[in-house]
């Protein structure tokens, strides 16, 4: 752990919302029913969102006040132990399905093409094999620049911190309100076809939401002031109800926006909330059992989809589906995806020495 860096544990609880919302937008977003109307249902694809704001103020609240020191190499192997051994996970279990679904022509090279995490920069097949991947080949661009990044943001004080939200923010919409211009007239609905695709996945389209998060790490570690109990709460309904009204209201912005950028500031107004250790939301997200649901996030986003695949048709009510994809997740934290990253952590210590791998916050997996 940073020295003097306290945990978060609210932060853990809030993964846990963010990938149920994700999960709830793919098991009944397609339903004409009570479900398919909710407004966590269909705004839940925003999790994703959330998830590289998250990232950046994760990794901000962690390495930022030692960024001269960070060394890259470490640094990498611990992301990658991190990620690697789910997301292989995932895509083993997926391409199982695809293989005996739609044969190996189709399952093999789907399952070769994201090993090494480049699908979210070709277009469609960012959804090839385990669809939800895309999004590691986005983290994993962000991982790769961090280092460098990290110089920068580590020498702004607290008003240029926050400019660099304000600017991440702003940066963040351009690509998609270019979106609202040539893909929305002409599809209508959220689409995954090329235009679609292109501005939902391309990885450089996602930079400045992780750059938000950084910033806002970087502010955060500058603010002294004692703040009251009740502020906490007020700032995370705040940030919550700006959420709700642009997301999943008849005011809602449009798919572009919603699923970057228009969310932006809303979920830094969360995270800054949560990470104020005080307020009733907090004690509730940081307890045990979520704090448990959140450390098991990352599989039940990387996994959600195959266990549908799989399970769907013998459990055809959707909540029971994901009362299991739940379960399993849990089961795949506590035996599979903990033992691996201490492993591999383990392996790299007697190779290069101890990584940098501080637990301040128990750091968000990408959705």
């Amino acid at each position: 752990m940073t020295p003097g860096r306290e945990r978060l544990d609210a932060l853990t609880g809030l993964r846990f919302l963010a990938a149920i919302g994700v999960v709830a937008f793919h098991y009944w977003h397609d339903q004409l029913n009570f479900m398919g109307r909710l407004p966590f249902v269909v705004a839940g694809f925003s999790g994703v969102s959330l998830f590289f704001v998250l990232s950046g103020f994760v990794l901000g609240y962690n390495y930022l006040d030692r960024a001269k020191t960070i060394r890259p190499l470490a640094f990498y192997w611990a992301r990658f132990a991190r990620i690697y051994p789910v997301y292989i996970l995932g895509a083993v279990v997926a391409g199982a399905y695809i293989w005996r679904h739609e044969g190996g022509l189709v399952a093999v090279p789907q399952f070769f093409f994201s090993l090494p995490l480049v699908q979210a920069w070709m277009g469609k097949r960012a959804l090839d094999g385990n669809g939800v991947g895309w999004s590691l080949s986005v983290e994993a661009l962000f991982y790769a620049i961090f280092p460098v990044i990290a110089l920068r943001f580590a020498k702004l004080d607290s008003r240029g911190a926050m400019r660099a939200v304000l600017w991440s923010s702003a940066v963040a919409l351009v690509p998609q309100l270019v979106a609202c211009v040539v893909a929305v007239p002409h599809t209508g609905l959220n689409t995954n076809d090329d235009l679609g695709s292109l501005f939902k996945f391309f990885p450089l389209f996602h930079v400045p939401e992780f750059t938000a998060g950084v910033a806002l790490a970087r502010y955060q570690s500058l603010r002294r002031k004692e703040e009251p109990v009740w502020r906490s709460d007020v700032l995370f309904l705040a940030g919550i109800g700006a959420v709700w009204l642009l997301a999943a209201t008849p005011w809602k912005l449009p798919w572009p926006l919603m699923f970057t950028g228009g969310l932006v500031l809303p979920f830094c107004l969360v995270i800054h909330a949560l990470s104020s250790r005080l307020g009733f939301f907090v004690r509730v997200l940081g307890s045990k059992p979520m704090i448990l649901l959140g450390e098991s996030s990352y599989a039940l986003y990387i996994l959600h989809v195959p266990i549908f695949w799989y399970f769907s048709r013998y459990l055809p009510n959707p909540r029971y589906v994901a009362l299991l994809a739940v379960v399993l997740s849990v089961v795949v934290f506590l035996f599979f995806e903990r033992p691996m990253r201490n492993w591999l952590m383990r392996l790299q210590s007697k190779v290069t020495g101890p990584a940098a791998q501080p637990a301040a916050v128990a750091e968000p997996q990408p959705i």
